[in-house]
């Protein structure tokens, strides 16, 4: 994506495109990416398109990855859940203003309904601890547009096996230690991890329980953006785990 809201650069959108020019035999699973359009409607559209297109494989898992960028966020944030309200402090490229609007009424008519992802997240912490990648879960990806896409997202692969969501949460490319080359660092030894931990054999269901996991707390009002890149994972790895880990996260807190 370009600039947008209050977002004069888009990491997002160097991330992905940055991602897609790596041949494939770079990374030990197969990866396809795409750019959503900022906008509610246009989101929808695609996300739509794509899950109509895109398959696991056999005996094979499809992990979908969002990303979207934070404003204010200073580290990369995995978000656990999202909700099911799109209140929007800016409009979408197409103009609309969402407000406290339920985005999906066929699975739930309240906005305080949420979703989480099936991934055994803090394993894959673990791994990108390893890889001196530190990372931290967080509770709230906003009520924008990363929040939008990440709940369709997940409303959709909930009901299939062998699929899941992510969505991460990364920092304007000006912060400190979260340049162009960090930042695309960062995103591979991610999915590397994600796809070190999840098996074929694996029947991925919604709900994995976070009881316990400090998070960082986001409050809404933040800017966001999205992306996506859907890794096929072919290879066997451990078993999902509801392991919580004792591992300190810092809480932070923004309101706009």
């Amino acid at each position: 994506f370009g600039p947008f809201g209050g977002v004069s650069e888009n990491p997002t959108s160097w991330l992905v495109n940055r991602l897609a020019e790596l041949p494939h035999s770079e990374l030990p699973f197969s990866l396809h990416c795409c750019q959503l359009e900022t906008s509610a409607s246009g989101c929808t559209e695609q996300l739509r398109a794509l899950q109509q297109k895109v398959r696991a494989p056999k005996d094979g898992v499809v992990v979908w990855v969002h990303l979207g960028v934070h404003g204010s966020a200073k580290e990369y944030r995995l978000e656990f859940q999202a909700y099911n309200c799109a209140d929007f402090r800016i409009p979408d490229v197409r103009g609309t203003v969402l407000s406290n609007e339920v985005i999906e009424p066929a699975v739930s008519k309240s906005v305080k309904h949420s979703l989480r992802t099936s991934l055994p997240l803090q394993l894959i912490l673990k791994r990108l601890d390893v890889a001196g990648c530190p990372a931290y879960l967080s509770s709230d990806p906003g009520r924008f547009l990363c929040n939008y896409a990440y709940y369709r997202s997940l409303a959709w692969t909930s009901r299939r096996l062998n699929h899941a969501s992510l969505f991460l949460h990364v920092p304007p490319f000006a912060h400190a230690g979260a340049d162009a080359e960090a930042q695309f660092k960062f995103l591979r030894d991610l999915l590397v991890a994600i796809q070190s931990v999840v098996t074929s054999r694996s029947r991925i269901k919604a709900g994995v329980s976070l009881r316990g996991q400090k998070t960082i707390q986001q409050i809404g009002g933040v800017a966001e953006s999205k992306q996506y890149a859907a890794v096929s994972e072919r290879k066997p790895a451990a078993k999902l785990s509801r392991h919580v880990s004792r591992k300190p996260v810092r809480k932070t807190s923004s309101k706009l």
